[in-house]
């Protein structure tokens, strides 16, 4: 079981089909956030407030009536990232 949290965190705007937003949180602070399209593709994430988004693949598992959660592969990248920072 990861140790990340996956939290939607509404729109990139109010426009149709405008890219969905989540944050990624370890013991209840966001480390990461993360955005994709309406159909659940093109992953992006940026592991700074202010950085850049950046093409992030394989990283979510869930959806529909499932909690959306960080595949073993999405946390063991998101884990490197971190330690880069």
């Amino acid at each position: 079981m990861s140790e990340f949290e996956v939290i939607h965190n509404g729109r990139v705007s109010d426009e149709p089909f405008s890219n969905y937003l989540f944050e990624i949180r370890r013991a209840g602070h966001c480390v990461a956030e993360l955005q994709h399209n309406y159909r659940g593709e093109d992953h992006y994430i940026r592991v700074d407030a202010f950085g850049e988004w950046e093409p992030f693949d394989g990283i979510l598992e869930g959806g529909g009536q499932k909690s959306l959660r960080l595949s073993i592969d999405g946390a063991a990248q998101l884990e490197r990232r971190l330690s880069q920072k």
